[in-house]
């Protein structure tokens, strides 16, 4: 079993690259966004649709802020399906 990381997974910025002070303070406060994420599953909800964390994570750039997001709690379909059949059985 290999011990070097996937580099599909990785996406490598050089320091050239990275965000300057301008673009860093046009980008909204980070509690300005709600963000809705799964309670069980760690999915997110972006546009009425639950996409993968890591996805969230680069499409709302959050690296890139100097705090935190400020994540409300949820539960997607799936889990609430799966929550509700378990309780049924």
């Amino acid at each position: 079993m290999s011990t070097q990381p996937d580099p599909r997974t990785y996406r490598w910025v050089p320091v050239a690259q990275l965000p300057t002070e301008a673009v860093l303070q046009s980008m909204p406060a980070p509690e300005e966004l709600s963000v809705v994420a799964c309670s069980l599953c760690l999915r997110v909800q972006r546009n009425g649709t639950w996409i993968e964390a890591e996805q969230a994570i680069r499409e709302l750039r959050s690296y890139e802020f100097t705090a935190p997001l400020p994540l409300e709690p949820g539960l997607c379909e799936e889990c609430r399906d799966s929550v509700r059949a378990r309780r049924a059985a």
